[in-house]
């Protein structure tokens, strides 16, 4: 993380990401959630294999919680990138699909159903990154508890 390539690669992941939802014009409504869901799954694969899995096995395998709390924060980065984007993407997309109103280009029903849909991806990425700051919680919970049964153990087989 020394050099500014690794946030412009971040960036480039996110509007792809970003890209997905966006479709054509000629794309229908049904084809549109479709995909929608379809990524939203995939980004929940990706939540639970690139951030979670990672921070488990840190903890699990060298006991180090520092390391998998700086794991954690930079993959969360991730997360809270693709938040802020859709955040900013859905103002913007709103706005110019305002002006399609008014032109006539479009209905009342798909334009909320448009937003409604980048509302529920939002809302999706708040929670994955709840779950995995939860999980990471539970984790460290259960390495120190671990921990401190392992030492009495320890202790026990000392005094006899």
């Amino acid at each position: 993380m020394a050099d500014g390539s690794n946030d412009n690669d971040k960036q480039e992941e996110c509007s792809v990401f970003l890209k997905k939802f966006l479709g054509g014009r000629s794309k229908t409504m049904v084809l549109a959630r479709k995909e929608c869901h379809m990524l939203l799954e995939k980004s929940l694969n990706w939540v639970l294999s690139d951030i979670l899995k990672p921070i488990a096995l840190t903890i699990r395998k060298t006991m180090n919680q520092k390391i998998a709390v700086e794991k954690y924060t930079i993959r969360n980065g991730r997360l809270i990138l693709i938040q802020s984007m859709l955040r900013s993407y859905l103002i913007r997309r709103t706005e110019m699909q305002r002006i399609q109103l008014r032109r006539g280009l479009i209905t009342v029903a798909l334009l909320q159903r448009k937003v409604y849909m980048f509302l529920v991806a939002r809302a999706a990425a708040m929670q994955l990154q709840t779950a995995a700051r939860n999980l990471l919680g539970m984790l460290i919970y259960e390495r120190r508890y671990f921990n401190v049964e392992g030492r009495i153990g320890k202790r026990i087989k000392q005094h006899d």
